[in-house]
């Protein structure tokens, strides 16, 4: 099992460790935008709609309509968390690749340091 990520597989997953927090960047930059253009216009518009102050009795629609807006930001943040985590995992490996370590051998180092000697 920990034997997963070798010699030959390794910039394979520093690539995979590099290129997903790009793509959560991306994803959240475009869906925070595109929150922050679409709902509140909507919100507004749901808000005069409950007041009474327009003839539609469309508000079932306009509420899901918002919904999926807030599902969007839910999206945004999540992409967030995953920037945060999987970039500083793969800044993590990345100090490895450039000290010649893998992971296995940077564990067996710090666990066999801390053993006492007999």
């Amino acid at each position: 099992m920990g034997t997963c990520i070798g010699k030959r597989n390794l910039r394979y997953f520093v690539l995979f460790l590099v290129l997903t927090p790009l793509h959560a960047l991306l994803t959240s930059i475009l869906t925070s935008i595109f929150f922050l253009q679409n709902t509140r216009l909507e919100f507004y518009d749901l808000v005069n709609k409950v007041n009474g102050k327009t003839e539609s009795d469309n508000i079932g629609w306009d509420r899901f309509i918002l919904y999926c807006h807030f599902s969007n930001g839910v999206i945004a943040v999540y992409c967030i968390s995953l920037v945060f985590t999987l970039g500083s995992f793969g800044a993590y490996q990345h100090e490895l690749v450039m000290k010649n370590v893998t992971s296995n051998e940077n564990i067996r180092k710090r666990w066999n340091a801390n053993r006492p000697r007999s």
